[in-house]
């Protein structure tokens, strides 16, 4: 059962990483992508209370993610960039800080469901999963003032970019494995 769980939010997190526009509509929803994982965190909800807490933030995780289905763009130049607005901005914000707390929630449960069962390694490998991820996340907003510094600024940002890839895969990785291990887990026992 744990295999399906985390495979689910390995199928989930995808439609979420993935980010495949066409004339502005997503080919992936975001909001499939959390139905998703929301299917996977129940079948783990009797392991740790953090599956409860994430189960909580992923809720409106989905409402949200329905305003990003289709984002209209403007031609800047060479670059085409979302059209912005404050509902937009405040949508973002939202997304930001649930997307925080669910990612929290989810690894610092998989890092005690992993310990109880003796998987210490993948419960390290959660564990360090997260402080790359806030980490991520907070260059990802120091980005913006250091976007405006010529040349360091684009720097940065590929540099930010590069690690932010590495990251979730390393996330996309580690629900893989575990559900690889539950499932020889489960073949042995």
């Amino acid at each position: 059962m744990y295999e399906k769980a985390f495979k689910k939010l390995f199928w989930g997190y995808i439609f979420i990483f993935i980010n495949l526009r066409i004339s502005g509509v997503d080919i992936l929803p975001d909001s499939i992508g959390y139905i998703i994982i929301l299917q996977g965190i129940k079948m783990l909800l009797p392991n740790s209370e953090h599956f409860t807490m994430a189960m909580k933030y992923n809720y409106p995780l989905i409402v949200l993610s329905l305003f990003s289905i289709y984002q209209n763009n403007i031609r800047d130049g060479y670059f085409t960039l979302p059209q912005s607005s404050l509902i937009g901005t405040i949508v973002g914000i939202a997304s930001t800080v649930l997307s925080l707390l669910l990612m929290y929630n989810l690894l610092v449960g998989i890092k005690e469901m992993c310990r109880k069962n003796n998987i210490i390694d993948l419960s390290n490998t959660a564990d360090e999963l997260w402080n790359y991820y806030w980490k991520v996340l907070l260059a990802v907003f120091l980005a913006i003032p250091i976007a405006l510094i010529p040349v360091i600024g684009i720097i940065y940002l590929i540099v930010v970019i590069i690690i932010a890839i590495v990251v979730n895969i390393k996330i996309l990785k580690l629900f893989w494995d575990i559900s690889e291990r539950f499932n020889i887990d489960k073949v042995i026992n």
